[in-house]
């Protein structure tokens, strides 16, 4: 549902044609997650005109400098997280 509580994971591009990604970590004591309208706020909020939904959960995960800094949720919670068949590498 659009209010849920859940991990999530956008994109979004601001009118300067900077790129936003967004991850929010969910399913554990640290964070619940966010709603999808919440989700679409911050992404206005950092100046997004246009941005879009990805998948979350355990595929939410944000690595930066040779680590993962988020904390990706999985359903088998295997520290190693679970294999992404894609990914948006920015360099």
């Amino acid at each position: 549902g659009l209010n849920d509580q859940q991990p999530r994971t956008a994109i979004g591009q601001a009118k300067d044609g900077t790129v936003l990604m967004l991850v929010i970590d969910g399913r554990q004591f640290h964070s619940f997650g966010i709603s999808i309208e919440r989700c679409g706020e911050i992404m206005g909020e950092y100046g997004a005109y246009q941005a879009s939904m990805l998948d979350g959960g355990s595929s939410s995960v944000m690595y930066y400098q040779g680590r993962v800094i988020s904390s990706p949720t999985t359903s088998t919670n295997n520290p190693e997280g679970r294999r992404l068949p894609n990914a948006f590498i920015v360099k």
